[in-house]
């Protein structure tokens, strides 16, 4: 992916607990859902920022990073 996602990690942080991201370049998302923008990525690999202590994946669609609370991606412990 675009080193631009890489480089933002030195500024963005988990909305919610304010820790620092990490940049996750394949991620397969495959959850069910019934948000309309999430229908579109599901079944694909995707890319996105991920907080471990959340355990949350703010995913990137059509290269926009999304941190909307509506469209994050609850992981799997």
């Amino acid at each position: 992916m675009s080193k631009k996602y890489v480089e933002l990690l030195e500024i963005l942080c988990c909305p919610f607990c304010k820790s620092d991201l990490e940049f996750i370049e394949k991620y397969l998302f495959n959850q069910e859902t019934e948000d309309e923008l999430l229908k579109k990525i599901k079944g694909q690999e995707i890319s996105g920022y991920k907080c471990s202590k959340c355990n949350l994946l703010f995913p990137i669609i059509e290269e926009i990073p999304v941190f909307l609370e509506d469209k994050v991606i609850r992981l799997n412990q």
